[in-house]
Formats: structure tokens, C-alpha cells, sequence
């Protein structure tokens, strides 16, 4: 993000694209410094000083998606009682319709 204004200003930027819950964001960086940003029902949002002609870059690390907060994994019983289920039904669907 640059700033292209003459003068010192505050740029209020809204990712509207972020579905997240809070505790995904682990932090929110522009040019390595931490910066203060807040999750609303609008987006995540977030305030950014720049002086005239600066840039920044802006960063959103997420949590790793292997964290057991935010994705529990499925035990192998429950995926081949799924993947038996799929089966099933594609039996069911191609085969046994077609009998009666």
C-alpha cells in the first residue's frame, strides 16, 4: 500500500474477504511491526499510519491449519465408514435402480 497523498495520513482498510474466526489471525503486521486490528461482522479491520509517498506492506499470518483448535481430525474408523457409505450408495444408485 502507498500512500499518494502530500501529507501524513490514516488509511482505514476493511478485508471483507476474511471468514475466519479471531483466533486464526494470529497477528497482523505492516512493515514487520505488529499492528492493533479487530475482527467485525463487516470484515477484519484495521488502521494504518502512513507518511507522504511511504509504503507498507501489510501482513495476515493465520494459524496453521494442522492446529487442533481449528480443524480436529477425523479417526481412519469414521473415513472408511464414510468411504463405505459412498460406496454404497453409488451401488445402490447405478445397480439396484435399475432392477426394480
Amino acid at each position: 500500500m502507498t500512500n499518494p497523498f502530500p501529507e501524513p495520513t490514516t488509511f482505514k482498510i476493511i478485508v471483507k474477504s476474511f471468514t475466519g474466526a479471531s483466533t486464526a489471525i494470529r497477528s497482523v503486521k505492516a512493515n514487520g511491526r505488529l499492528i492493533d486490528a479487530k475482527c467485525s461482522l463487516e470484515g477484519l479491520e484495521l488502521e494504518l499510519d502512513l507518511g507522504p509517498s511511504r509504503q507498507a506492506v501489510i501482513e495476515i499470518p493465520q494459524a496453521r491449519a494442522s492446529s487442533p483448535l481449528l480443524e480436529p481430525s477425523l479417526g481412519l474408523k469414521y473415513r472408511g465408514g464414510v468411504a463405505l457409505r459412498r460406496y454404497f450408495s453409488e451401488v445402490r444408485d447405478k445397480y439396484l435402480s435399475r432392477i426394480t
